[in-house]
């Protein structure tokens, strides 16, 4: 990494070519322009955010950039309907229409299409999706099932981030900055190109301070990092593209949680320390074998170690090969179909807290999908059938439907509905983990180890959703996003009691009371979420948002948990102001309801805000504040036996140089 970081810092103090790399202020374009940009989360191809028959949004790089985030967990919290949590320094808890927490497995992320989904737990770890932000070109959010298109876990939703092509980021970039805490941070990029190939190369280190526990004093929950990485794109004459892009990564976490022991008061504080380190490579080609079809195909592989006093996870292994095929039948017709494999393997080192049996273990997905677009009146009604076919190592074969009709009225006017079924895996934890999670004293003042287990008859979690929606340009410079949805939830994971047992194969042959996962859980949701943007002045914008969800638990059984955890109501807004001299002015404002998780969490407000002078097209100087409302606050918690945290008042400041 360090070698990296140097041979990046080197490149820097060479000749950069002559390409500037401009990117596009949307912020300078008409409503009307903002809905045709175009998205591929939905339907995997390209095609006009108007036009799109799905609860889809977009991050544009503006968007990030003024609003002055650190961080991509940050940056989503401007998606209407996706609830973020900052847990401590380098934990999040993200979800989209409920069921929030760290280990979330109802929400797929993909970066470039890659997907980030991790086989251990079916989630994310936030902490390695942090490349830097200055490369991402937008941040494409899909709320409602996207199962038909992207397979298992695209339950609730889809994060697409999409970096920039290699084109668009020639010559260099400093960046660097301190706060209070964010810490030190910096990034070096270097971008150049030779013929049709361009590329770029990246360093990015930071070492963020710790967050707060509720009596007020420091956490231990410090977070360094170093990351570097390239991007390769070329392009040929006759229509060929490919991309290939890697990077390598190691940081340092610490956190504190209350360690089980079989003595009073049966809990002491434990600091832990989390070493990782990790990296990726991916390889995209897509040709056009006519002038009515083009094919794809992807490649990539994930590997990182992950090792702390709870979990030694020796390695984690992602190996994926994706191919689909384009093809226009007509002028109203459309097809897509393709196939995909993926490979997961993993070998894990127990502890007296958590561990796995077996110890290590191999898994594969199989699929295939097809998606059909045909314009029943042309650009006017069209209707979408698909659907994904999967093979995976546990449930065998699932199929996850979709159908939906859009009516494109013309002018930046379109209403949509679709009905879907979506499937979320179980996973290594659901199937072969068993793990201490506390302590209590029992009969005569016996200790008793309550002990959660999985169970290798797990069944796939299924949603069956109806979603409906409504965009419209109002007047030139505003628009407006409805959607309203039912999602029905059946086979949910669900903890249930089982019988008291003495443990022989544990030191004293201790009581244990197991908790079992069982598919016994059930729940419907509804909800109705709204954005908003107005371009009130070619100097002043505004944007928000409100999503509200209400869930039900229709669970007929004694269970301990069912992990619905959602805000009813999250609100957002913000405003863009290009003041004199070259100065940006963009506040922000955060509501969020209160959560029940393990513990309560209470609602909350955040106003962020960001000045920034641009001297030039060269220079950037910013001053970022976050949480200005109060000192500190609580936005989730990471498990039970976690030590809360509170997010304090953040202040920094950030130079940006180009040349």
């Amino acid at each position: 990494m360090r070698l990296i970081a140097l041979s990046i810092l080197l490149l820097l103090l060479s000749r950069p070519p002559s390409v500037s790399g401009q990117s596009v202020d949307l912020t300078d374009l008409a409503i009307e322009d903002l809905l045709e940009i175009e998205v591929t989360s939905v339907s995997r191809y390209e095609q006009k955010l108007s036009r799109a028959a799905s609860a889809a949004y977009v991050i544009t790089s503006e968007d990030i950039r003024r609003s002055g985030v650190t961080t991509i967990p940050d940056a989503l919290r401007m998606a209407p309907g996706v609830h973020v949590a900052q847990l401590n320094a380098s934990q999040w808890a993200v979800s989209v229409r409920g069921f929030s927490g760290r280990f979330a497995d109802k929400l797929l992320v993909m970066v470039d299409g890659r997907s980030v989904y991790n086989p251990l737990f079916s989630g994310v770890y936030w902490d390695s999706v942090d490349m830097p932000l200055e490369d991402i070109e937008r941040i494409e959010v899909v709320r409602g099932p996207g199962g038909a298109v992207w397979g298992s876990n695209a339950v609730n939703g889809v994060v697409n981030i999409i970096t920039r092509n290699a084109a668009e980021t020639q010559g260099s970039l400093l960046v660097s900055g301190f706060g209070n805490r964010e810490g030190s941070f910096s990034t070096a990029r270097y971008g150049g190109s030779k013929g049709s190939t361009h590329y770029r190369m990246f360093s990015k280190l930071f070492s963020r301070r710790p967050q707060l526990r509720p009596s007020g004093e420091t956490g231990d929950d410090a977070w360094a990092a170093m990351r570097g990485g390239f991007r390769v794109d070329w392009a040929g004459e006759g229509g060929d593209t490919l991309m290939v892009s890697g990077d390598l990564y190691h940081f340092d976490g610490n956190h504190s949680f209350y360690r089980p022991v079989a003595e009073p008061p049966y809990q002491v504080l434990q600091d832990e320390k989390e070493h990782t380190i990790g990296g990726h490579a991916l390889g995209r080609w897509s040709r056009p074998w006519s002038e009515r079809s083009r094919g794809t195909l992807q490649v990539y592989h994930d590997r990182y170690t992950r090792r702390s006093f709870t979990l030694d996870q020796k390695f984690v292994e992602s190996n994926d090969f994706d191919y689909q095929h384009e093809f226009d039948a007509s002028d109203r017709h459309q097809l897509m179909l393709g196939a995909g494999f993926r490979l997961n393997r993993d070998s894990l080192g127990g502890t007296d807290l958590v561990s796995f049996q077996p110890s290590s273990r191999t898994t594969q997905v199989w699929q295939m999908f097809l998606n059909d677009d045909y314009w029943l009146v042309q650009d006017q009604l069209r209707l979408t059938v698909g659907g994904k076919l999967e093979h995976n190592s546990y449930t065998g074969w699932q199929f996850q439907p979709s159908v939906s009709l859009l009516w494109d009225r013309g002018n930046s006017e379109a209403l949509w509905a679709s009905v879907s079924r979506a499937v979320s895996l179980p996973s290594r934890v659901d199937n072969d983990i068993r793990s201490l999670g506390r302590v209590i004293p029992g009969q005569g003042g016996r200790p008793v180890r309550v002990e959660f287990f999985g169970r290798p008859d797990v069944a796939a979690e299924a949603l069956v959703a109806i979603e409906a929606g409504y965009r419209r340009k109002l007047a030139r410079k505003v628009s407006l996003d409805l959607a309203v949805f039912r999602h029905d939830y059946s086979r949910l994971a669900i903890l249930e009691p089982g019988d008291l047992f003495m443990d022989s194969s544990l030191p004293g042959a201790p009581l244990v009371a197991p908790l079992f996962l069982t598919n016994q859980g059930e729940a419907d949701s509804i909800g109705f979420e709204a954005a908003v943007s107005w371009n009130a002045h070619r100097r002043l914008g505004f944007q928000g948002s409100y999503s509200f969800l209400q869930v039900d638990d229709r669970t007929r059984t004694s269970a301990f948990s069912i992990g619905v955890v959602a805000p009813r109501h999250l609100l957002h807004g913000r405003a863009n102001v290009r003041l004199p001299w070259g100065l940006e002015w963009s506040p922000s404002y955060y509501f969020v309801d209160s959560t029940v998780q393990s513990a309560f969490v209470p609602a909350y407000h955040r106003v962020d805000s960001r000045l920034a002078w641009k001297r030039s097209d060269r220079w950037e100087l910013s001053l970022g504040l976050q949480n200005l409302l109060d000192d500190r606050h609580i936005e989730g918690i990471a498990e039970s036996l976690t030590v809360p945290q509170e997010i304090g008042r953040s202040v920094y400041g950030k130079i940006s140089y180009r040349f």
